[in-house]
């Protein structure tokens, strides 16, 4: 989507400094929201618009902008029929934004934000906004022959104005605007740690160096950096009835009852694995049920590995010019019986934010980017590791194996 400059030329590509300055339009909230009963002419419907100079954190797809910066902040404008500066400062606290601190606007919020870009302007929309922070997300760009001006021309704000339903739309669909590169595919990669490595310190030291900055390009996802997951696991060989059914069976009891069924689908580990979640609401009290479960009602030849407590802690984080999200996870599988061990780092492509397109060559240099980085942290504080993708699959079919037929 393209504006008209004020010449009406497009297309100029312009230098733009490591972390330029964006500028945040804050007014009512019906501004963002298709009401046939407050229409948007100009700059002056539904109210006063008002544009602050912020710092935005992130990329091409995402931003994150900090509250605590509008305190003390008098570059604000009023949008008018053109961008009045304003003696004024604005806050935003307990999401209601105020003027001077003290005079509470009841209906204004964040409505966008723009960033200046080679092309033009890029355009965010809020998706998450919260007490300290908001996540913004990219929905258009603007074009523009003239290296973008502070504060953006009335043209470009007015574009930006009028064109908020159709962005809420898109960024504030039901599925909250995510999707998943190839759903039934698990890309991922498998180091596995000596069982003496302490996995919480190791998953908390590599959130700090994240949130750091060390991992350029990435940070943590909003809102959700750090997950704890415990949970237990029967796993079964599939053997058949074809050649392409083989892979593993494994049964998570959930705490309501019943079983989720995660059936993976291949010859050999691997980075890239079929993968699906199946339901099962029956409660299986034995193996032996489980089995005849597999047999009965997904027709696979099905026999018991072994079962498991699985541990993990996972740094999700996302790229913040393409918008995919990523677990970076320590795990510790304990197998019931023998009590082997079984450590290792994931890292995972889990899914992507903004309109689903075919990204798939995008995700695997990222996957690929994230293990070299991953490697060259745990080589540079001595941690030995093997990126030799051992599944839990194959572990247990070595111990399988290993207690049949004992050296």
């Amino acid at each position: 989507m393209t504006e008209p400059s004020d010449d009406n030329v497009f297309g100029g590509v312009f230098p733009m400094p490591e972390n330029p300055r964006c500028w945040l339009i804050m007014g009512p909230w019906r501004s963002r929201y298709d009401d046939p009963t407050h229409a948007i002419d100009d700059m002056t419907g539904h109210g006063v618009h008002r544009l602050v100079d912020v710092e935005a954190v992130g990329g091409r797809a995402t931003r994150v902008v900090s509250w605590n910066q509008l305190r003390d902040n008098p570059s604000v404008y009023h949008l008018t029929d053109g961008v009045i500066a304003a003696e004024e400062t604005v806050t935003y606290i307990d999401l209601t934004v105020a003027v001077h601190g003290s005079r509470p606007i009841p209906d204004a919020m964040p409505l966008a934000l723009l960033a200046p870009d080679t092309a033009g302007w890029l355009v965010y929309l809020p998706i998450r906004l919260g007490g300290e922070d908001a996540l913004f997300h990219r929905l258009d760009t603007i074009e523009a022959t003239t290296p973008p001006q502070h504060p953006p021309t009335p043209a470009v704000l007015a574009h930006t104005l009028r064109n908020l339903p159709a962005y809420s739309q898109t960024a504030g669909s039901h599925e909250c605007w995510y999707f998943k590169q190839d759903p039934d595919i698990e890309y991922e990669h498998k180091i596995t740690l000596d069982v003496d490595i302490d996995i919480y310190a190791l998953a908390r030291d590599i959130n700090t160096e994240i949130r750091r900055g060390g991992l350029s390009g990435y940070r943590a996802e909003y809102r959700n950096d750090f997950e704890l997951w415990q949970f237990g696991n029967h796993l079964f060989d599939i053997t058949g009835p074809t050649e392409s059914d083989r892979g593993y069976a494994s049964f998570i009891p959930r705490l309501n009852g019943g079983y989720t069924v995660k059936r993976k689908q291949f010859a050999t580990d691997g980075f890239a694995r079929y993968e699906r979640k199946l339901d099962c609401p029956h409660e299986l009290a034995t193996t032996a049920e489980m089995s005849a479960y597999l047999t009965g009602h997904l027709h696979l030849d099905a026999n018991y590995l072994g079962s498991f407590d699985r541990i993990r802690f996972d740094n999700m984080l996302e790229n913040s010019d393409t918008g995919h999200i990523y677990s970076l996870m320590t795990d510790r599988c304990t197998v019931t019986g023998n009590r082997a061990v079984l450590q290792q780092l994931e890292i995972e492509y889990f899914n992507s934010r903004g309109d689903r397109r075919q990204c798939r060559a995008e995700i695997i240099d990222e996957l690929h980017y994230l293990k070299t980085w991953t490697q060259q942290y745990l080589h540079n504080r001595n941690i030995p590791a093997s990126s030799d993708y051992t599944s839990k699959y194959t572990f247990l079919r070595n111990l399988s194996d290993t207690a049949h037929h004992p050296q």
